[in-house]
């Protein structure tokens, strides 16, 4: 889960965290995110999630797929 969160830059989760105090959808899927055990990237919900905060303009273009995109170890 942190691994995932912190694909987020510092920016994005704290507009991210804004917005889910005026959205009780939005609120509920952060609350998710924070509870689960392990987030897979290639989750319908997940990609899903990631898309819609990118549509909502929480993420910048492109940012989306550069958070869904899974590395390698190799690759950090």
């Amino acid at each position: 889960r942190l691994q995932f969160l912190s694909r987020f830059t510092e920016a994005e989760m704290a507009a991210i965290v804004h917005a889910a105090d005026q959205s009780p959808a939005l609120k509920a899927a952060l609350l998710k995110w924070q509870t689960a055990d392990g987030i897979v990237l290639t989750d319908a919900a997940t990609i899903g999630g990631v898309n819609a905060l990118e549509m909502l303009g929480l993420l910048t273009a492109g940012r989306a797929a550069e958070i869904l995109t899974i590395h390698t170890p190799e690759e950090g």
